[in-house]
């Protein structure tokens, strides 16, 4: 929510969601290394 506030122009928001895009593959990257350790 308050992301939406602060961005104003299309280009923020570009910006902010290709970021959380990075962040999440990132996320969902480690969680699935981190789990095939484990299970090695």
């Amino acid at each position: 929510m308050l992301e939406k506030q602060r961005s104003t122009s299309p280009r923020a928001d570009a910006a902010a969601g290709s970021k959380d895009a990075i962040r999440h593959v990132v996320h969902s990257l480690t969680k699935e290394v981190t789990r095939r350790h484990a299970v090695l």
